[in-house]
């Protein structure tokens, strides 16, 4: 199907199995995160990952773009999970992706055209987690200044969460973030 009618259309669980699986996690992980994964992970690409982000949370994840582009489509519900679980905006990965999907949002800055524009755009839904993929690609004042404004505005909001993504550390280090971690890294935990 054309991705803008898979949006559209409802998914259906014939075999109950997402449901079943909501239902024996609906505890879990008993916390108020509004992403929590754990070992979550895609064959092949990302290795298994843990996080949690508070609402408010500014973090950075940085790494070849293989992993770190990865994780970012899984954790927002654009790319199949082979391990692990997490809930992201209330929602159960694996299981619920189109849900994610649509309270999440993912923008790749290295396909972006105008760049403030899009910065610019950007107004972060209570309940959410925004990822930015590709911040090296952020170069003039103005984008900066842009970029800078959004994690302000989550940060004082707190009722959304921010996930930059870029190739090196200082890439993402230089934005008031409240920490990053190597997508390369095979055991890690960014809380």
């Amino acid at each position: 199907l054309p991705a803008w009618l898979d949006r559209l259309l409802p998914t259906f669980d014939v075999e109950g199995e997402v449901l079943s699986r909501e239902l024996e996690y609906a505890a879990w992980p008993g916390t108020d995160h509004v992403l929590y994964a754990e070992n979550l992970r895609v064959d092949d690409l990302v290795p298994p990952t843990s996080m949690a982000l508070s609402y408010g949370n500014v973090v950075g994840l940085y790494g070849p773009i293989s992993c770190r582009t990865g994780l970012a489509l899984a954790l927002t519900g654009r790319l199949q999970t082979t391990g692990g679980r997490a809930r992201v905006a209330g929602q159960l990965l694996p299981g619920a992706e189109a849900a994610v999907h649509h309270r999440t949002t993912y923008v790749d800055l290295s396909r972006e055209r105008d760049l403030l524009a899009v910065l610019n755009r950007l107004k972060p839904r209570a309940g959410s987690v925004v990822v930015i993929d590709a911040v090296e690609a952020v170069s003039t004042h103005e984008e900066t200044a842009a970029l800078t404004r959004l994690i302000d505005q989550i940060r004082q909001r707190a009722d959304s969460a921010l996930l930059l993504c870029g190739s090196t550390e200082p890439v993402v280090t230089q934005y008031p973030i409240d920490g990053a971690a190597s997508a390369e890294a095979l055991d890690r935990s960014i809380r």
